[in-house]
């Protein structure tokens, strides 16, 4: 009984340490104090400057940037892991156990590479082949950073799929392409929309490879403008709401999708 009672008290002790940081950013999002923590009366004022468009503009600019670069970054790593995996799949078996463990490998390195020497390797590339550093060269990078954890992803859902049900649709009259689309892809479903939600997930939580591989001419992401903000002092007030909508969405996603389960295993 004591043991299971320290465990309860353990358990709801890290939940603390976890959220409370949580809690307290959105409380905050409800006062018009300059500084983080002090309060000086509820208010909705930081809300309406941030949906009315009264924040400063390079926090816009920095938030549509961080969405097209995660969306763009994600769609295009998860094609090409799809693409690539289904590759190696159709390659014979005695051919592909060498390119799939070679791949592999070659795919754990930027897993257990910290992202600010990836960031420094892409920004000595691009300086070495004289590449202007710009939006192209973030999108590169930051497909490059979220490729390992697409194909993480997929990976395990085109393993568990039955090669004989491709065959069988082959068999039935399908073309290559139909029995892909029609049989191989929807199974594969799950994993690709994890794959992209984990991609999009890491790129927007980037900063070492966005900041050397921005370049200089006024392109921030929302990491990028965090930072450069806070060397300036402090943060822009209306970010504490943008950080308490951000976490509003994530727990309405989340609720529906434990819903979902749980209706599913009904």
């Amino acid at each position: 009984m004591k043991n299971n009672k320290f465990g309860w008290i353990y358990v709801w002790s890290l939940m603390l340490i976890m959220y409370l940081p949580l809690f307290l950013i959105f409380l905050s999002s409800f006062t018009t104090s300059k500084v983080l923590g002090s309060w000086t009366g509820f208010s909705l004022d930081l809300y309406k400057n941030l949906l009315t468009g009264a924040a400063p503009a390079n926090l816009y600019s920095a938030i549509w940037i961080t969405v097209a670069l995660a969306v763009g970054a994600s769609f295009l790593s998860t094609v090409i892991a799809l693409v690539g995996l289904v590759g190696f799949w159709f390659i014979p078996s005695a051919q592909g156990k060498f390119w799939r463990s070679t791949s592999d490998k070659l795919l754990q390195v930027p897993l257990v590479t910290p992202d600010i020497l990836l960031g420094v390797m892409l920004f000595l590339l691009f300086v070495t082949a004289n590449i202007p550093r710009s939006f192209t060269t973030l999108m590169i990078s930051h497909v490059l950073l979220t490729l390992p954890f697409a194909v993480l992803n997929i990976r395990p859902a085109l393993q568990h799929f039955d090669r004989h049900i491709y065959e069988a649709a082959l068999d039935l009259g399908a073309t290559p392409v139909q029995a892909f689309f029609r049989v191989v892809l929807p199974d594969l479903w799950s994993g690709i929309v994890s794959g992209f939600i984990l991609a999009l997930t890491i790129s927007i939580d980037d900063f070492g490879v966005a900041f050397f591989t921005r370049g200089s001419d006024g392109i921030e992401t929302l990491s990028t403008f965090i930072y450069a903000d806070a060397r300036r002092g402090g943060l822009t007030p209306e970010l504490r709401p943008l950080f308490a909508l951000i976490l509003v969405v994530l727990l309405i996603v989340l609720v529906v999708r434990e819903h979902k389960l749980r209706n599913t295993n009904k």
